[in-house]
């Protein structure tokens, strides 16, 4: 190929790259400030919880919108950003929604951490939930931790449930695994009805059980894995839920434990239909209570 034709296709990639992104843009509603100066209080914890959640599944479906989810949550991220809630912008910037697909957008970035800078506590908490664009955030993993310490620290209900799966997990650089430090963060998440607590506090028994070293004859722990496992999957069938209770079933059928057969069948979608509540997250946090 001539240097002269290798140039020309930069040139024409470039354009095309401009234009879609122009695009991309173009479809994003403009942010109206004085409107996020005007959210009230009541309103802007409503839209926390959308967000949060439906973000935590950002590319998958969630039992939110009964068929075509990325859409839907589309929609709703566009309302809520005209609305004047900030997360939801950069989001859509950032992360498309629908299609979910990653965006070099530096600008919406740069929006997003000053907002987290100004002391908005949502978005402290959407620089640790927004998918980005690796590249965009080279020290985006001390930059987020520090947000997600302070917003968590400010009450903020998603922000306490990343830090306290952080700690409890023990599997975020510079966070150490803490157990009794993690407990009140994520129920006093989950009870504010934030999925990522749910999730957090489910997974933390499900990778035991994945390993072969979950204790299925606990009947409290195994009771509350299934109300932990139960309520994520209400928000969506990507939790990892069935995995568990085709685990319980086959430890029930290889011990002649046929009541943990049975147990299992209580909570599962294909016999309980998910869109029957069977669990709330006060039903999960007093098992947590309850002793062995």
């Amino acid at each position: 190929m001539a240097p002269g034709a290798m140039f020309s296709g930069r040139v024409s990639a470039f354009v095309v790259l401009s234009v879609l992104a122009g695009i991309a843009l173009a479809d994003v509603p403009e942010f109206d400030f004085a409107r996020a100066a005007a959210l009230d209080a009541d309103t802007r914890q409503r839209y926390d919880v959308v967000f949060f959640n439906e973000i935590e599944t950002w590319n998958v479906n969630s039992n939110r919108y009964a068929s075509d989810s990325s859409r839907k949550r589309r929609a709703e991220f566009e309302q809520m950003a005209r609305a004047g809630y900030f997360p939801a912008y950069a989001a859509l910037r950032l992360a498309g929604i629908w299609p979910a697909t990653l965006r070099h957008d530096p600008e919406a970035l740069q929006m997003l951490l000053k907002q987290a800078e100004d002391g908005d506590p949502a978005s402290m908490c959407a620089t640790v939930a927004i998918p980005k664009e690796s590249s965009l955030w080279p020290d985006r993993i001390a930059a987020s931790r520090k947000y997600m310490i302070e917003a968590a620290a400010r009450g903020h209900g998603a922000c306490m449930a990343y830090y306290g799966g952080a700690l409890l997990l023990g599997n975020t650089p510079g966070i150490l695994a803490d157990r009794e430090a993690a407990m009140p963060l994520l129920l006093a998440s989950a009870r504010q009805g934030y999925f990522v607590a749910a999730r957090r506090l489910f997974y933390d028994r499900s990778r035991h059980a994945a390993a072969g070293t979950f204790d299925f004859t606990d009947s409290v722990e195994v009771g509350r894995a299934l109300c932990w496992g139960r309520l994520a999957q209400q928000h969506t069938n990507w939790s990892g839920f069935d995995a568990f209770l085709e685990r319980m079933r086959d430890f029930g059928r290889k011990t002649g434990r046929s009541d943990l057969v049975e147990r299992s069948r209580e909570f599962d979608p294909r016999v309980v239909p998910i869109s029957r509540k069977l669990v709330s997250p006060e039903d999960c946090a007093a098992l947590e209570a309850a002793s062995r």
